[in-house]
Parts: structure tokens; sequence; C-alpha cells
């Protein structure tokens, strides 16, 4: 089993709760009338944000895939409508993109 130290114990815990305050948004979602499906992929994509973001910090440095404007920083900066309406918009211009090839990550 493996043991984590207490130096990165905060972190660890920071990161959790972070991630169960997405999924508590996400629980929101679902309640707010979302199909199964919809409720699925929102709550895949907040996992892919959240580990692209955990990706290019230490120790890894990775660059991230994501463009800034629709990162993980970028969510967590908002809370409410505000972050409601600019979540939707960035599944909505994501959607866009994949369904024309035009503008995807890279």
């Amino acid at each position: 089993m493996a043991s984590v130290q207490f130096s990165t114990l905060p972190v660890v815990i920071y990161w959790v709760l972070s991630v169960i305050r997405r999924i508590i948004y996400c629980n929101i979602l679902r309640d707010d009338g979302l199909s199964y499906g919809d409720y699925v992929e929102q709550l895949t994509f907040l996992l892919f944000l959240k580990m692209a973001d955990e990706q290019s910090r230490p120790p890894y440095r990775k660059p991230s895939p994501i463009p800034t404007e629709f990162g993980w920083d970028t969510l967590i900066e908002l809370s409410g409508d505000e972050l409601e309406v600019r979540y939707r918009h960035t599944l909505r211009e994501r959607r866009a993109a994949a369904a024309t090839g035009v503008g995807s990550w890279k």
C-alpha cells in the first residue's frame, strides 16, 4: 500500500475537495434536467480539464493541450451563473469544433 507523505497531504486534500466541488456541480446539472448522456459528457469534460491542469504543473510540467481561456484555472475563478454560462459556452464551442473539425485542441 502506497503511503502519502505529510508534506503532500494538503495538496492531495485540496485536489480531492476541488474535484468533489466540480462533481457536486455535475449533480446540480443532472438534477436540472440533463439527460444521463449529457451528465456523463459534462462530468468527463470536467475531469479531463482537471487532469490536463494537473499534468501541466510540477512535477510533470507538460504543455497543456487546452487553450488558456478554456482551462481549469478559468473555471475555478468563476461561480454561480457566471460559471454555468462559461461552462455551457465552452461545451457548445467544443461540440461545434468536434463536429466540423475546425478549431480542435491540439
